[in-house]
């Protein structure tokens, strides 16, 4: 039996799309009174809007994350030049000690890069207009380079 391009794209494109289908919270799962409470609390959207409107970057991805151990509830990357590095990234969190406990861990996983800690939320990045902007939307913890 001979496959052609167009049945392998088929194909290709189904198990992608199942894929995704299974990487994304079902309706019933998002309407769970903690994730409504915790979206609504925070207002998501209005803080990523806020933080993508301050830092210049044009290429934002990421979403809402779970799994064991993550005490993150949405995690943003930012790929401002398109080399495919992460040059910014924003972590939501759904309680202050969510993000004060994660804090030791975000410093220690990059020693030289800024670090901004705001209501609900910490960015991290090497970029000191960015720094400098969002720095704006709380506290900088830690200047580039590590001070």
């Amino acid at each position: 039996m001979r496959i052609t391009k167009s049945a392998t794209a088929a194909a290709l494109a189904a198990t992608a799309g199942i894929l995704l289908a299974g990487c994304t919270a079902d309706s019933a799962s998002e309407e769970t009174p903690t994730a409504s409470a915790s979206a609504v609390e925070l207002n998501v959207g209005d803080l990523l809007a806020t933080v993508k409107a301050s830092a210049d970057c044009p290429a934002w991805v990421g979403g809402k994350v779970a799994g064991e151990g993550v005490v993150a509830g949405w995690e943003y990357t930012c790929d401002a030049d398109g080399d495919e590095a992460v040059d910014a990234t924003l972590t939501i969190y759904t309680s202050a000690d969510a993000r004060d406990g994660d804090l030791a861990a975000i410093e220690a996983a990059d020693a030289s890069a800024g670090i901004v800690v705001g209501d609900g939320f910490v960015f991290v990045t090497n970029d000191p207009a960015d720094l400098a902007s969002v720095g704006e939307l709380g506290e900088i913890v830690r200047e580039i380079g590590g001070e």
